[in-house]
This record gives structure tokens, C-alpha cells and sequence, in this order.
């Protein structure tokens, strides 16, 4: 490094190039005074600097993605547990109104196939026919129930 105050330009180019980022600035231009030098020094700080910006730009771009990623993820993994959750409430609550309601039909129907039972076997007994059994009756469906209710009406007298 001695050498390099008295070497040529070539050779202190050719120093400066090969040896430049073993030196922090202050001592490049202790070692190379010449304005040729501190310019090449202050393009090399400039160049420095924008890697500096680029990157520091690139991490906080890449923060922002992985931000963004994190609550799209957390979002989709919300709306689907929210969707099972819902769809498992839906479906109890529409077994619960589904059963209520066909207890609630189940009940209707009992009433009715109640009635026609009670007025067929009165029909029977005012016919004097003989009375239907409950295993009878409980073969038959409301339709038929109606009907045979029905035909024994029109058997009384007017």
C-alpha cells in the first residue's frame, strides 16, 4: 500500500477496482485523494444506497404480501368454520321444527283418523252392521277412511 501513492494511474485503478470493498469511504479517499476517485468513490456510496432502498422497498413489499396472505387466509378459514357452524345450526334447527312439525301433522291426522272412526262405528251401530275392529280401521288410510264413512252415510234413510 505504500506503493500505491507513487504508482501509476493504471496500477492505482487497477488497485482501486480489485481492493475497493475492503474500504469503508473515508479511507478510500485518504488512499485515492484524486477527484477521479472520489467520484468513482461517491458513485460506488450512490449505487450503495439505491441496493439499500431496493431492498429495504423489496422487504417491506414482501411484508405487505405476506400481511395480505395471512388475513385472506384467515378470512377464508373464518368463512368456512362460520359456514360450518351455520350449516350445522341450520340443520338442527330444522330437524327440531321438521320433528315439532310432523308431531304437530302427526297429532292432525291422529284427530282426524279419530273422528272417522267414531263416526263409522256409529254409522255401523245406527245400520246395525257389524263394528269395524281398530287392526281394520288402522289399515286403512284417511282416503279410504273418508270413503267408507262416506258409503255408510248414503246407506241411512232419508
Amino acid at each position: 500500500m505504500e506503493d500505491l501513492a507513487d504508482g501509476c494511474p493504471l496500477d492505482r485503478w487497477l488497485y482501486w477496482l480489485l481492493h475497493a470493498d475492503e474500504f469503508d469511504a473515508s479511507t478510500l479517499d485518504t488512499l485515492f485523494p484524486e477527484q477521479e476517485f472520489r467520484k468513482a468513490n461517491d458513485t460506488i456510496e450512490r449505487i450503495a444506497r439505491i441496493t439499500e432502498d431496493i431492498d429495504m422497498y423489496n422487504s417491506r413489499e414482501k411484508a405487505i404480501r405476506d400481511h395480505y396472505w395471512r388475513m385472506n387466509t384467515a378470512l377464508r378459514d373464518g368463512l368456512e368454520k362460520g359456514m360450518a357452524q351455520g350449516m350445522a345450526q341450520g340443520m338442527a334447527q330444522g330437524l327440531a321444527q321438521g320433528i315439532e312439525e310432523g308431531i304437530e301433522q302427526g297429532i292432525d291426522r291422529g284427530i282426524e283418523r279419530g273422528e272417522y272412526y267414531g263416526k263409522i262405528r256409529t254409522l255401523q251401530s245406527i245400520l246395525h252392521l257389524p263394528k269395524s275392529s281398530d287392526e281394520e280401521l288402522g289399515a286403512m288410510d284417511l282416503h279410504a277412511l273418508g270413503d267408507l264413512a262416506s258409503s255408510l252415510e248414503a246407506k241411512l234413510p232419508k
